[in-house]
């Protein structure tokens, strides 16, 4: 996670390394936010799917199991491809 402080709840932590696993980035939420970051999907561009990561979450193991489902239900890895594969 570079030099960005740790998320402070392990199960939130744990989903972030499992979205950074599969190929999502981490960018930071501001210095005077409640967001601790935001991660972007491998497809990166602005139709591409992000999520906030609250520094404080009320429920962090809801909060854990929306970010790996998020992770798991993005296609737009697919879709762009599917997109090239149309413009051929």
């Amino acid at each position: 996670m570079g030099k960005r402080k740790a998320h402070s709840k392990k199960e939130v932590k744990k989903a972030i390394r499992y979205a950074i696993d599969r190929g999502w980035l981490v960018k930071g939420g501001g210095s005077h936010s409640h967001v601790w970051g935001v991660l972007y999907c491998p497809a990166g561009d602005r139709e591409g799917c992000k999520i906030s990561v609250y520094g404080t979450p009320v429920n962090p193991k809801g909060t854990a199991e929306r970010i790996i489902e998020y992770v798991d239900a993005c296609n737009c890895l697919e879709r762009q491809e599917r997109e090239r594969d149309e413009q051929v």
